[in-house]
């Protein structure tokens, strides 16, 4: 495929697979269709000490789409071993509580964000099972309904995707720095989708802790439990859904912590080992002139760019033959030779 060509069959499912949360924003219809689908629809929230905004988000859910409305069935907290009071506020907001290791004796426990998200499949009674992430300082109900809509109403979609803007927050001034937020995604993780996975490279958060999926998805595919696991999750359902099956979300803005540069090192080398685990089991290869082929695209302020890779290198100055007469012997002498350098 030609450089035009790859490019324009991302931006071709990219438009085509693409909506925005308030597109669902009519929840009774979404009440209508689950009903007359017989579906029951779980939202799972791993969790470690999240006491500052659990509290929130349980609420929100409980109160907006499971009591007004029975648009979800339950709300559930996977945690990774929390010593604050992230289970008891959790369940006194009414959410289905449960400690990881203690689940699946069967199973090696590990501790992660992956290991919560494998074991909320067990624990969750949905048809439907929708995602988020604990830490989110704005959460609100379209962060579910948003993700649920497209899988609703369009049979075909196994997989919802959240995307956003994501500022850097400095609490101090209280001040915002619009789509600074993001880095491991911007700075690693783009270039090496370009790499090994152009296909989805159209993807505007493949990191997003947000996304929903039919159950015969989720249970099919493997669960890293470390912090590779949205991504590894996304190539897996790619790969054996098809990319039309995917729908990315747009859920606005996104406000949460953000980390210092020594936890995103980390998490950054946790993901970069799924990743060419990934890569490896699918025989993908990482050729010398895949940047140049497919270029970066990258997103920001509703503008998508394009950023074309040169990795031509010049040959060593002993195989220029301008050189070697230069410096050859009757050319410039040794003191001249050093007084260049």
């Amino acid at each position: 495929m030609s450089n035009t060509d790859s490019h324009q069959a991302v931006l071709s499912w990219l438009s085509n697979n693409k909506a925005h949360c308030e597109e669902y924003s009519d929840l009774e219809t979404l009440v209508s269709v689950k009903r007359s689908k017989n579906l029951k629809i779980s939202v799972v929230i791993p969790t470690l000490n999240e006491e500052k905004t659990i509290g929130r988000t349980v609420s929100i859910l409980r109160e907006n789409l499971v009591r007004s409305l029975g648009l979800i069935d339950e709300v559930l907290v996977l945690d990774s071993g929390s010593n604050d009071n992230t289970l008891e506020i959790s369940r006194s907001e009414g959410a289905r509580v449960y400690v990881s290791e203690e689940l699946l004796a069967g199973a090696t426990p590990y501790r992660g964000k992956g290991e919560n998200l494998w074991k909320g499949i067990f624990c969750a009674e949905g048809d439907i099972i929708a995602f988020v992430d604990a830490d989110i300082e704005n959460f609100d109900a379209h962060f579910v309904y948003g993700l649920l809509g497209p899988l609703l109403l369009r049979d075909e979609i196994k997989f919802t995707k959240a995307f956003y803007r994501r500022p850097i927050v400095d609490k101090q001034n209280n001040t915002f720095t619009n789509d600074q937020g993001g880095r491991v995604t911007e700075i690693f993780i783009r270039p090496l989708l370009s790499q090994f996975f152009p296909k989805m490279t159209g993807f505007i958060q493949p990191l997003a802790g947000e996304y929903a999926a039919r159950r015969e998805v989720l249970e099919s595919i493997s669960h890293p439990v470390s912090y590779g696991v949205d991504i590894g999750i996304l190539i897996d359902v790619v790969e054996k859904f098809s990319l039309e099956s995917v729908v990315q979300v747009d859920l606005g803005t996104r406000v949460h912590r953000n980390r210092d540069t020594l936890y995103l090192g980390r998490m950054s080398y946790e993901i970069l080992q799924i990743l060419m685990h990934k890569a490896e089991k699918l025989g993908v290869e990482a050729s010398e002139g895949n940047l140049v082929l497919n270029g970066l695209l990258q997103f920001s302020n509703g503008e998508i760019n394009l950023h074309q890779a040169n990795s031509f290198q010049q040959p060593p100055m002993t195989e220029v033959a301008e050189y070697l007469k230069k410096f050859s012997a009757g050319g410039v002498s040794k003191g001249d030779r050093l007084r260049y350098a």
